[in-house]
């Protein structure tokens, strides 16, 4: 049971981080292309 809760919390915790990093790379390739800070 306790692997299982690891996991579950492991989950979240990329769940909540993954979004943040995506969304910093995605706003970085758009200043990279257009050229300007949004």
């Amino acid at each position: 049971m306790n692997g299982y809760v690891q996991m579950v919390k492991n989950f979240i915790y990329h769940q909540n981080t993954a979004p943040k990093n995506l969304l910093e790379e995605i706003s970085k390739q758009k200043k990279d292309s257009s050229g300007e800070d949004k």
